[in-house]
């Protein structure tokens, strides 16, 4: 199979576009991948030729001050980062309008992403329910907690070099942010799950994002029937890198949730493919455990 990976400008966003050569003019199922905090959409591109391999079109675009997007001269701190996720949030629909209006997606829409990507993918899922899966990779689907903990981190910062025209400044504006998030939440709204397929990745040794807040979400998330489809993966032995297995597992899972409908006894299908892959038991192999933390 020979996949094209074309440079484009969709709706005024620079991506990366990967299709397989022949279908690349056909409407096919969409995924939307984001990539991570001071990454590129060129930091995917392991997980951009699983998916492609597997049938679909995958759009990796370059976040708001990041790749092709980043001025040199602008400083990217904490307190720019959920400038960048608000506008990949802003720029998702018009994204997917003009592949539609270009005929190149069959509507069967997928996000996934990794860190701040997977944080963006897990609030555009809560907030359009039209998203027909999602794959997280080390993000926390809980931007409300995960925003109050950095502002409180920089506010205490500037309250201690007795800079108290920035921590007010802060705190007005992480006000302003976390009540905006109240609806980009899935930890405060797991109803908007809607029974549709998520799956959650996460190296249980990540010194960078917090691997809790997965597992809260996830142990939530099975309270409610509409997280029925909820699954988690949470890995030994593995910090902030997704290793190789798990991109092969992302483009698994879409494929037998968005390609292979309907979606009861997919999950085993998903399995089954990466028996198939990388022999017998590979959760033993790659130290991992499905559907489970402890």
């Amino acid at each position: 199979m020979e996949i094209s990976v074309k440079e484009k400008i969709v709706a005024d966003v620079p991506l990366l576009e990967f299709v397989e050569q022949k279908k690349a003019e056909t409407p096919m199922p969409t995924v939307i991948f984001y990539h991570g905090w001071k990454s590129r959409r060129e930091g995917v591109l392991g997980h951009a030729f699983e998916l492609a391999k597997k049938g679909f079109r995958v759009v990796c675009p370059d976040a708001y001050e990041h790749g092709e997007r980043h001025d040199a001269r602008t400083k990217r701190d904490l307190n720019t980062y959920y400038q960048v996720v608000q506008h990949n949030l802003m720029e998702f629909k018009p994204l997917v309008q003009a592949y539609r209006d270009q005929h190149l997606t069959d509507d069967s829409v997928g996000v996934a992403g990794v860190s701040m990507g997977a944080v963006t993918a897990s609030m555009l899922f809560c907030y359009y329910d039209w998203i027909y899966a999602g794959v997280l990779l080390e993000g926390a689907p809980a931007p409300r907690t995960f925003t109050k903990e950095i502002y409180e981190k920089l506010i205490a910062y500037y309250e201690e070099t007795h800079d108290t025209m920035a921590a007010a400044q802060l705190q007005a504006t992480y006000e302003e942010v976390h009540q905006n998030l109240n609806h980009y939440d899935l930890m405060e709204n797991p109803q908007r799950l809607a029974n549709r397929p998520l799956l959650i990745w996460h190296g249980k040794d990540d010194p960078v994002a917090d691997v809790r807040y997965d597992n809260e979400f996830f142990k939530k998330a099975k309270i409610y029937d509409e997280g029925k489809y909820v699954h988690a993966v949470f890995s030994e032995k593995s910090d902030h890198r997704v290793p190789y297995h798990i991109s092969y597992l992302t483009a698994a899972f879409f494929d037998q949730t968005i390609a292979s409908r309907p979606i009861p006894g997919r999950w085993a299908a998903v399995q089954q493919a990466m028996a198939e892959k990388f022999g017998e038991h590979p959760e033993e192999r790659f130290h991992y455990q499905l559907d489970s933390f402890e």
